[in-house]
């Protein structure tokens, strides 16, 4: 799988990324400021060609100062601008590059009769670039000596006539109530692109497209695996022997964490709490701001992808080859089915735990500490 980080700010758009990404043998990081203190300075400027340049030049030296300075390690910024066709002309694009700033400053009533008296040209478009550094080995291939390469794709539409409810999307957070993405209406549609359907929202998607030019690059480079290439999940085949491998299942509070814990500290054995990745899902969507209900987001998660919990455990297992493993936290039967069925050939053990209902009521203030728990 090729690693690649995206430098933003925004975890909205890694989100977007990373849904982007799920049919490629992709793992999109996210740039630790924390660690590596600010990634690039973004001028406020209008030429978008110069704020793309100036942008990932100076992206380009932070980086190889602080995270990699023998240039080996991929990564890409992301810019998006928009078009509103009665309010601008052949030198500037209204608001272009300055989208994110611009919407703070609008309404929907302010810019709906600024539109009426430019006799109601609704007409515009969305664009994204994606600046990706090129490692010494790609520019080696290549024969050139830039640092960068640029994908772009566009979306065009026209700005709603009237004004949607649009609740906090759980799911998919950049089809929100904040963006332009609530007043912009894709050609073939009716509504904003906030409001369709994932599928439809899909084909619409500004950024798709740039970032499939992107992985289609690095495929003809030879840097990632073709498309039809990913398996989603490991091949039970190429796994160590574990031995023995445990699966608590059990009710709420019934003791599965507690026997896991019990079995790392007494026997060594490494416990994975399937909840947690739950939770590493939530912040990858949403961060740490809470603004969706957890339980609520775990809940609609499973609905469309019922087994993403059990593909993430499964990859971990084989990350960390640990020869004793006891997991816990699976909340569906599906789920345990599905884990059964990838390691058949294993020495797993399934363990079904139960409680009488006033103790686990007893336990739960001190046990059921997991925002996901069973």
């Amino acid at each position: 799988m090729l690693d690649i980080t995206f430098i933003t700010s925004s975890i909205i758009k890694l989100a977007n990324a990373k849904h982007i990404a799920k049919e490629y043998d992709v793992n999109i990081l996210h740039y630790k400021k924390k660690y590596y203190g600010i990634a690039y300075y973004e001028p406020r400027i209008p030429d978008k060609n110069q704020l793309l340049d100036e942008s990932m030049n100076d992206a380009i030296k932070r980086w190889k100062k602080c995270v990699s300075a023998n240039s080996t390690q991929l990564f890409f910024i992301e810019d998006t601008s928009v078009k509103i066709d009665a309010l601008s002309n052949d030198k500037k694009d209204v608001p272009g590059t300055d989208i994110k700033f611009w919407i703070i400053e609008q309404d929907f009533k302010k810019i709906d009769i600024d539109l009426k008296k430019r006799n109601n040209n609704r007409r515009a478009c969305v664009t994204s670039n994606i600046v990706l550094f090129l490692t010494e080995d790609i520019k080696n291939r290549l024969k050139t000596m830039k640092e960068y390469k640029i994908f772009s794709s566009t979306t065009y539409g026209n700005i709603t006539d009237k004004e949607h409810h649009i609740e906090i999307n759980i799911l998919y957070p950049w089809l929100d109530n904040k963006s332009f993405n609530k007043w912009f209406v894709p050609d073939t549609y009716d509504v904003p692109i906030s409001m369709l359907d994932i599928r439809d929202a899909d084909k619409v998607d500004f950024r798709k497209g740039a970032f499939e030019e992107m992985y289609n690059f690095l495929i003809d480079v030879g840097k990632l695996s073709s498309k039809e290439s990913k398996n989603r999940f490991i091949n039970n085949k190429n796994l160590l022997p574990f031995f023995p491998m445990f699966l608590l299942c059990g009710s709420t509070c019934a003791g599965k964490t507690t026997l896991g814990r019990y079995l790392l500290e007494m026997y060594g054995y490494y416990h994975i709490e399937a909840s947690d990745f739950m939770s590493l899902k939530y912040y990858e969507t949403h961060g740490t701001k809470f603004v969706v209900d957890k339980h609520k987001y775990a809940e609609e998660l499973l609905k469309i992808d019922p087994l993403v919990i059990v593909e993430n455990v499964t990859k971990y297992i084989q990350k960390i080859k640990n020869d004793k493993v006891v997991i816990t936290g699976f909340r569906t039967p599906i789920e345990i089915s599905k884990f059964c069925e990838i390691f058949s050939n294993q020495k797993l053990r399934i363990i079904l735990i139960t409680a009488d209902f006033d103790i686990r009521l007893v336990r739960q203030p001190i046990i059921c500490t997991s925002d996901f728990q069973n």
